[in-house]
């Protein structure tokens, strides 16, 4: 399940910045209880939320926009919506009930660029608002906008916890370093671009460079 919670507090100093880990839930779970969501596949979304005996009032409503769901799904059952729409779901589940430490596990995973940028401002939103936020992800790219602080895990080993600029320093960390190799043989040119993991940010750099 892509949206879990935690009841066990912060976790590593989680505050008011969000976490990004590249891993495993695997690696959370040695330090923390998580929970995921229990369902069945032909409730309605609608159940769903009742089940936790509020009346579809203003605040589901206005949860509803903040996370930009449409009500009509409120009488959808859950195994005819759509992946993304479902993880959306789950995540109205959790703030309804007002679960103030959310993990999202591979959340990002099969989300078309458009909505990996929506999926962001959710997740600045919720900081903002005062939740504890852990993002876990296998792709650098998403990360390094998601979150101020990136935790690196392999073989659910902790290899390395700082900024998203202290990891473009850690190259040895980094799956694939071809568009890093690019931005540094470039800045040899005197080209001055900025180090990132997207390429489509890269590209915003170099016209601007030229221009």
């Amino acid at each position: 399940m892509e949206v879990v919670y935690s009841d066990d507090g912060k976790f590593k100093s989680v505050d008011k910045e969000v976490v990004g880990i590249y891993g495993d839930i695997l690696y959370v779970d040695k330090s923390i209880d998580t929970y995921g969501i229990s369902y069945k596949d032909d409730w309605t979304v609608r159940r769903l939320l009742n089940g936790l005996h509020l009346k579809l009032n203003n605040r589901i409503e206005d949860i509803f926009n903040y996370i930009g769901l449409d009500k009509e799904c409120l009488n959808t059952k859950i195994c005819e919506l759509s992946h993304t729409t479902f993880k959306y779901v789950m995540l109205a589940y959790l703030i309804i009930n007002n679960k103030r430490f959310i993990i999202f596990d591979h959340f990002d995973a099969g989300l078309s660029y458009k909505e990996q940028k929506k999926f962001i401002g959710i997740i600045n939103k919720l900081r903002d608002d005062g939740f504890y936020v852990l993002v876990i992800s296998n792709n650098f790219v998403f990360l390094s906008k998601a979150a101020k602080r990136i935790i690196v895990v392999y073989d659910e080993d902790e290899v390395f916890d700082g900024t998203v600029d202290e990891l473009l320093d850690e190259r040895k960390l980094i799956n694939n370093t071809s568009i890093i190799d690019f931005i540094e043989e470039a800045n040899k040119h005197k080209a001055k671009l900025t180090y990132t993991f997207d390429r489509n940010e890269l590209l915003k750099d170099i016209y601007r460079s030229v221009s």
